[in-house]
């Protein structure tokens, strides 16, 4: 029998494609299904919490509610049931959706005491323009990176603990001194969070980095919504942006008195995810373009990023800070 078999050992991975592709391994595997960079979150996600969060991923994407709580109460189950002699192997690539995923993972095993925790780290990958995921890369490289894993420290540990708790904050320039004020020990997190900020109201017009580069892209002519995402992930690679959380941000430009959007159609969400409608750019959403108007001034917003509820235009990003109105 191979030997890897008398290993105990959980691989933990961002989804189900690489969990099967991890098969060769012949350990168990854990597909971690959430998405941390979308909806609301604490510093404890107890059961009030996740029904929070479930509450807004059903208003936001139709993802049932039920399905939601089932699935993070299989998760956390499986976590508490890790033995002291178990290796857990966290495989999650460099990008804000899984770094913020791999953030609460090292963050709740460091609480139940599991520490017993290796990372796979896919740094001789990421500078290549060619890769965008793990679930790419052949089996062979894959049991490279197995066999270089990395011991989890201390120290990392501990700074997840510090991350976690300045993301799940309400006040945005906690998560800022964070990356500002401590030498970050966790490889990608520092560019992750950066990335995070973008997603932000804009000093200058309200509008997210991702929001304006949307406009600008239907600035030139009605484009459907496959194409319109696909060139988006490919100029925010260092994102992991999925297509219901971007369904979900057009959602917030489009359904208004003052739309920004319009929607030629039903846009996808987790009920209907085959959806291609067409959008263009509305007059409202030219001016606030050109920042002769604040998107607050023609949106309604109910969004959230870690633990701020972004409602109004109170929190605004400049590229480097975050400003208070």
């Amino acid at each position: 029998m191979h030997e890897r078999m008398f290993l105990l050992m959980l691989h933990i991975t961002n989804g189900d494609i690489l969990a099967e592709k991890l098969s060769f391994l012949e350990h168990e595997r854990l597909p971690w299904r959430e998405m941390y960079d979308f909806g609301p979150v604490f510093k404890v996600m107890g059961e009030k919490e996740l029904s929070k969060r479930a509450a807004y991923f059903e208003q936001t994407i139709t993802l049932p509610l039920d399905l939601y709580l089932a699935n993070t109460e299989r998760q956390e189950e499986r976590l508490i049931a890790i033995e002291p002699e178990e290796e857990i192997v966290l495989w999650f690539e460099h990008d804000r959706y899984d770094q913020l995923m791999l953030l609460y993972l090292l963050n709740r095993l460091g609480t139940l005491h599991k520490t017993n925790v290796s990372m796979v780290l896919p740094e001789k990958y990421v500078t290549s323009e060619r890769f965008f995921s793990l679930s790419q890369l052949t089996e062979q490289e894959l049991e490279n990176l197995f066999q270089e894993r990395k011991k989890v420290s201390i120290e990392q540990f501990q700074q997840a603990e510090e991350g976690w708790e300045a993301f799940s904050s309400s006040n945005p320039k906690d998560l800022l001194n964070f990356i500002h004020h401590k030498a970050i020990k966790l490889p990608f997190l520092k560019q992750a969070i950066l990335s995070h900020f973008d997603y932000f109201p804009s000093e200058r017009n309200g509008l997210t980095s991702i929001e304006e580069e949307t406009l600008k892209i239907l600035a030139d002519g009605k484009t459907k919504f496959l194409k319109l995402f696909e060139s988006i992930a490919s100029k925010r690679r260092s994102d992991g942006l999925s297509d219901l959380h971007f369904s979900a941000i057009l959602k917030q430009l489009s359904k208004t008195k003052s739309p920004l959007i319009k929607v030629h159609g039903i846009l996808p969400d987790f009920s209907l995810p085959e959806m291609n409608p067409f959008l263009e750019l509305t007059e409202e959403g030219e001016e606030v373009l050109r920042a002769e108007k604040d998107r607050f001034d023609c949106l309604p917003f109910n969004w959230w990023l870690g633990g701020v509820h972004l409602q109004d235009g109170t929190y605004r990003w400049n590229g480097e800070d975050i400003i208070v109105r």
